[in-house]
């Protein structure tokens, strides 16, 4: 029962209840050696702490479980994949959650399950369209599941498509459509009152305006969701308008205010080891810095964003970019060894993936003071 409840709290975003229950769903659990729901359990137990931050401890648990699954056990398997995508889609890691998907929904389909295929189609969605080379994938699956979910009445599946295809079609500059969809998914969220998900579909909505060029309404969604964030205690959408708002300053010409936003920004994300956002803030301050003629703390903070952006392995391509940005930086300002010692670390990383090409590019721009000893024969 208390298993139960904690996914409905969870659902309409009830956090301090969800968490609650899923105590007491463990400790219940427990004793009555429910293997199959105890491993459940403590996968929900896992992203709720991701949800709080607590990304070390919920890493530990989640490995626990999969550690302890038996080679071959399938039905015990997929649904727990379902939930590891759920956590990776939370840290950001959208083509770990992907394969995640992908595996539990072989199972399935193996198994002709037809709820838990649904269940691992609608996470593979929402991570296909965080990726560029899949986003066509994403709207197909989509526009079908939509289909689907309009047959069977299941809004929360609903919802999750919504949102994604709303982005989707933002990114194509299908702005009506982008508003259609978005609408949709907020009129849902309102009705079944699922306060996480309204917040984050607000948002949505307001970077819809934005980019359509309607700066005055994207400000009013924008103020709209960041009430409802604080009121619900919904810290990571808290931190993720903020960046938003210090952008829009910024481009207003509210230099002070635009520092003000990115560092409540930081703040909320760093507190809950939220790396994506944390690079995003961090990125948006640099770029404020560098408008208010301070290169040098603008090229420190961009290169603490690029290390944010390293910790997610999807986006070491902004890793690059960042560092490379700080180097012209530090060159520009007439700031040489820092900007070779940065190409020595960016050299360095070799697990990362790294245009050669660029970095080369910036060797022989830089090349007195570099001291990597792979560059030797290029110096």
């Amino acid at each position: 029962m208390y298993y139960h409840l904690c996914n409905v709290h969870n659902l309409l975003g009830n956090r301090d209840e969800a968490t609650v229950c899923i105590d007491k769903s463990l400790e219940y659990l427990k004793l009555a050696k429910n293997k199959k729901f105890y491993g459940a359990a403590l996968m929900f137990k896992a992203m709720n702490l991701i949800e709080q931050g607590n990304v070390s401890e919920a890493t530990k648990i989640a490995d626990k479980v999969f550690a302890n699954i038996k080679k071959g056990d399938k039905e015990f398997k997929a649904p727990l994949l379902v939930n590891l995508s759920k956590i990776y889609v939370d840290l950001s890691e959208f083509e770990k959650g992907a394969k995640a998907c992908k595996e539990a929904f072989e199972i399935f389909e193996e198994r002709n399950e037809t709820e838990g295929m649904k269940n691992s189609l609608v996470n593979l969605v929402s991570c296909l369209a965080q990726i560029n080379e899949y986003k066509n994938e994403a709207e197909k699956y989509g526009l079908r599941l939509l289909e689907i979910t309009k047959q069977s009445s299941e809004f929360s599946i609903e919802v999750i498509v919504l949102n994604s295809l709303a982005s989707i079609y933002r990114e194509k500059k299908d702005y009506p459509k982008a508003k259609e969809f978005s609408n949709r998914a907020i009129e849902l969220c309102q009705q079944f009152e699922m306060k996480d998900k309204a917040v984050l579909n607000l948002i949505n909505f307001g970077n819809i305006l934005r980019e359509e060029g309607d700066i005055e309404g994207a400000k009013k969604i924008y103020d709209e969701a960041l009430i409802k964030s604080i009121e619900y205690n919904l810290k990571k959408d808290e931190g993720r308008i903020y960046w938003i708002l210090s952008s829009m300053h910024r481009e207003a010409g509210n230099l002070d205010l635009s520092i003000q936003f990115a560092d409540k920004s930081i703040k909320n994300s760093k507190e809950l080891n939220f790396h994506y956002g944390t690079a995003n803030a961090l990125r948006e301050k640099s770029d404020t810095l560098l408008l208010m003629n301070e290169p040098i703390r603008a090229a420190e903070i961009l290169v603490e964003s690029g290390e944010f952006f390293g910790k997610i392995e999807q986006f070491s391509e902004l890793y690059q970019y960042n560092i490379s940005k700080a180097i012209e930086i530090y060159r520009n300002a007439g700031g040489k060894v820092k900007a070779n010692e940065l190409i020595n670390k960016l050299l360095a990383n070799t697990a990362r993936k790294i245009d050669v090409e660029e970095v080369v590019s910036l060797i022989l721009d830089n090349p007195s003071e570099c001291t990597n000893p792979l560059l030797l024969g290029l110096n």
